[in-house]
C-alpha cells in the first residue's frame, strides 16, 4: 500500500489529545515547516534553537551536509528532483532522513550527541521513559531528535536495493521528525517542537512510546563545555546511558560503501562513538572501527593516517630501522591485497601508499606500541615482518600468513587511555 497523506492531515493527527504548552510557564521557539519533507532539517533547527544555539544556521548547515539522494533507510531517502528535492511535497518518494543520517552530524555542529535505540516496531515505554530521564537531567541544554510514526503505518512500504552493495532495505512509511525536550512540570510528559503543528505541545510518555515504535531511535543532543577534552569525555560517558548504541551511519556509511562495496561490514564497521577533535590542521569528527578511523572534515570523509601514527609509535620505541624507505608490497602481502581487494592498486587507493618496506618488529613492540594493548590478532613470540602504508599496517608470519593490523581499535584504546576511560 502506498500512502499519500497531506501534511496538514498528519499535523492534525499528531495533535489529537496533545496539550499545548502554556506560554506563561515555558517559552519555546518553533520554526514552521512548509508542505515538504524538510522535517529533518527543521527538527535540528528547532532543537538547537531551544538549547541556546542558532536554529537558522543549523537548518542551512544540515541541508548542506546531509546528502539529498535516494540512498536507503540508514542514511536518507530523497527524490531525484535536484539538490533541493526535499522541498517537494512529502510522499513515499520523498521522505527525509532516517536516524543514522545524523550519526556525527551534531558533533559537526559543535554539540555532544549519542544515538539511543530499542527494538523497532515494538512499543517500549521504558525507552520513552529513559529518553525523558536523560532530557530532564539537563532540561535547558538538551533535546532529542526523534522519528515518530502514525497509526496505522506500513513497516515495509517499499523495499529498495542499495546499488553499491546489493543490500535490500525495507522503508517504513509514513514517518515524521520532531524535537522533544523535558516537560519539567510533569515527569510523565515531554515537550514536542514540531514545525507542522507550529507551536510546542506536551505529550505523555505512553503516547511517545507508541509514536517512537517504528524506528525506536533517537539522537540525544547536549551543549558541551566547548573543550575537546570535555566533548570526548562526554561522548565516552554517553555510552553508559540506557539504550545507547554505536552505529555506522550518515557520511561515514556513505564513505564506507564507496571504499569497500559489499565488504564494508568487514573492513569498515565502527566500534566507538563519533568524537570531535583537532587533527593538526582543522577540527574534524572521527569515528573508530577495528581497522580504520574515519575522519570527517572540510574535504568530506577520509581515513585517518593510522599507518603514520603506528610508524611514529615504533620510532618512539627505537625499533624503526634508520635506512627504511618505501617499497611496493611483495610476495604474500601483495597476494593478500589482491585476494581481498581485487588488486594491489585498489588496496592502495583505500589505504594509501606504502611508507615503509618490510622490516621485522618484535611481538612486544607490536603489542605495546602498535596495538596499544589490544591483541585480537595472532602474533607469535618471534615477532613479525611489517609493512606500513599511510593508513594501515600489514604483518606477515610463517605461522599465520598475512594479516591487517586493527589499528583503528588500537587508536581507540589509546584515546580511552588518554582520557582515563576504563
Amino acid at each position: 500500500m502506498r500512502y499519500r497523506w497531506p501534511l496538514l492531515f498528519i499535523a492534525v493527527l499528531l495533535t489529537v489529545s496533545f496539550a499545548p504548552v502554556s506560554a506563561s510557564t515555558l517559552s519555546f521557539t518553533v520554526r514552521p515547516q512548509g508542505n515538504d519533507s524538510n522535517c529533518d532539517f527543521n527538527t535540528a533547527a528547532n532543537g538547537v534553537q531551544n538549547i541556546g544555539g542558532d536554529g537558522e544556521a543549523t537548518y542551512r548547515r544540515t541541508r548542506a551536509l546531509i546528502v539529498q539522494a535516494p540512498i536507503d533507510y540508514h542514511e536518507g531517502f530523497y527524490t531525484l528532483g535536484g539538490s533541493n528535492g526535499s522541498d517537494r511535497p512529502y510522499s513515499l518518494d520523498n521522505l527525509g532522513t532516517a536516524p543514522e543520517a545524523f550519526v556525527g552530524m551534531y558533533e559537526q555542529l559543535g554539540y555532544d550527541s549519542v544515538l539511543l535505540a530499542s527494538t523497532p516496531h515494538q512499543v517500549d515505554r521504558g525507552f520513552a521513559a529513559a529518553l525523558r530521564e536523560q532530557l530532564a537531567a539537563a532540561p535547558t541544554s538538551s533535546f532529542a531528535h526523534i522519528w515518530i510514526t502514525l497509526l496505522p503505518y506500513n513497516g515495509r512500504a517499499r523495499t529498495i536495493t542499495v546499488a553499491s552493495t546489493g543490500e535490500r532495505v525495507d522503508l517504513l512509511y509514513p514517518y515524521h521528525e520532531v524535537a522533544i525536550m523535558a516537560d519539567t512540570s510533569d515527569p510523565g510528559r515531554v515537550i514536542v517542537l514540531d514545525g507542522l503543528v507550529g507551536y510546542p505541545y506536551s505529550m505523555t510518555l505512553d503516547r511517545l512510546a507508541q509514536q517512537l515504535r517504528g524506528f525506536n531511535k533517537a539522537v540525544l543532543v547536549r551543549r558541551g563545555d566547548g573543550s575537546e577534552a570535555g566533548h570526548i569525555a562526554a561522548q565516552f560517558a554517553s555510552l553508559q546511558q540506557p539504550y545507547a548504541t554505536i552505529r555506522l551511519g550518515g557520511a561515514f556509511l556513505s564513505a564506507a560503501r564507496a571504499r569497500w562495496g559489499a565488504s564494508y561490514q568487514q573492513w569498515g564497521q565502527v566500534i566507538g562513538p563519533p568524537l570531535r577533535m583537532w587533527n593538526g590542521s582543522e577540527t574534524v569528527v572521527r569515528q573508530a572501527g577495528d581497522f580504520v578511523v574515519y575522519e570527517w572534515g572540510s574535504q568530506g570523509v577520509n581515513l585517518a593516517a593510522l599507518g603514520i601514527w603506528a610508524r611514529d609509535n615504533v620510532a618512539a620505541a627505537a625499533a624503526l630501522p634508520p635506512d627504511l624507505v618505501p617499497a611496493p608490497l611483495q610476495n604474500a602481502m601483495r597476494a593478500w591485497a589482491v585476494e581481498h581487494f581485487g588488486s594491489s592498486e585498489r588496496f592502495h587507493a583505500i589505504y594509501g601508499p606504502t611508507i615503509s618496506g618490510e622490516f621485522w618488529v618484535s611481538a612486544q613492540i607490536l603489542r605495546d606500541q602498535v596495538l596499544r594493548g589490544t591483541s585480537p590478532q595472532l602474533i607469535p613470540d618471534e615477532g613479525a615482518l611489517i609493512v606500513l602504508t599511510e593508513r594501515t599496517a600489514l604483518i606477515w608470519t610463517p605461522q599465520y600468513g598475512t594479516q591487517m593490523l586493527p589499528l583503528g581499535a588500537a587508536y581507540y584504546q589509546f584515546l580511552r587511555g588518554a582520557h582515563e576511560i576504563r
